[in-house]
C-alpha cells in the first residue's frame, strides 16, 4: 500500500528514530492500522516510515524520503521505524511493586505508567505500562532496515524517541543506541535494569 504520495521530501537525514507502537503484545497491528489511528487525528496519513509487525514482517509506511510526522522537531530531519508492541498490563495489585523499582533506580523506565486515554485494545486488564516485549523476529528485522537506512543516509544517528528532547515517554523501552552498536540481542527481560 502507498501512503502519503503528496508528501514533500526532507532535504537532509540526520536520524534513524526506532519507536514503540504502543500496542501489547497479542495485538497483530500493521502500518494499515497505524495509518488508521494517525488519520483519525487529522493527519495526512501513517506518520512512521515502516512498521515492524510482532512476526518481524517489515511493512512500509510513508516513503523512506518524505518528510515524517513522527517525533516533534525532527520530522524534517529524521525517518521513523516503530514496532509493534512496547505495552503491557499489570494488575491494580502489582502497581505498588512498580511504583518501588522505579524510587529504587532499579528499573530506568519500564513501569511508567502509560496516560489511560492512550491505549488502543482492551482496557479492563489493569494498568498498561511501557515494556519492551518485543520479539527476536522484530529485533532482527529492525536490525538489517537500520542497517539498510545506515547505506541509504549515511552519517544518520540511530537512537530512540525518548532520547530526542520534547517527549517524556520511554519510547521505544529500550535504549536503541548501545543496543544497535553493540550488535548484540536485547534481552528483553533486562532490557531496563
Amino acid at each position: 500500500m502507498s501512503y502519503g504520495t503528496q508528501l514533500a521530501d526532507r532535504k537532509r537525514t540526520d536520524y534513524i528514530v526506532v519507536h514503540t507502537a504502543e500496542t501489547f503484545a497479542d495485538q497483530n497491528i500493521g502500518a494499515a492500522d497505524i495509518d488508521r489511528w494517525h488519520r483519525s487525528q487529522g493527519w495526512a496519513c501513517i506518520g512512521y516510515h515502516g512498521v515492524i509487525r510482532r512476526n518481524g514482517a517489515f511493512e512500509q509506511g510513508r516513503a523512506w524520503d518524505a518528510i515524517g510526522a513522527q517525533v516533534q522537531h525532527h520530522n524534517f530531519d529524521s525517518v521513523g521505524i516503530a514496532l509493534a508492541g512496547g505495552l503491557r498490563f499489570v494488575a491494580d495489585t502489582e502497581k505498588a511493586t512498580f511504583d518501588e523499582a522505579v524510587i529504587a533506580g532499579k528499573r530506568e523506565m519500564a513501569g511508567t505508567y502509560l496516560d489511560p486515554k492512550r491505549v488502543r485494545g482492551p482496557s479492563a486488564k489493569g494498568i498498561a505500562i511501557y515494556d519492551a516485549n518485543y520479539t527476536p523476529a522484530q529485533l532482527s528485522t529492525l536490525r538489517d532496515t537500520i542497517t539498510m537506512l545506515l547505506r541509504k543516509y549515511p552519517g544518520a544517528v540511530v537512537l530512540g524517541h525518548r532520547d530526542l528532547a520534547g517527549d517524556k515517554r520511554p519510547c521505544p523501552v529500550f535504549d536503541v543506541k548501545p543496543w544497535f552498536a553493540a550488535d548484540m540481542p536485547l534481552t528483553v527481560t533486562t532490557s531496563l535494569l
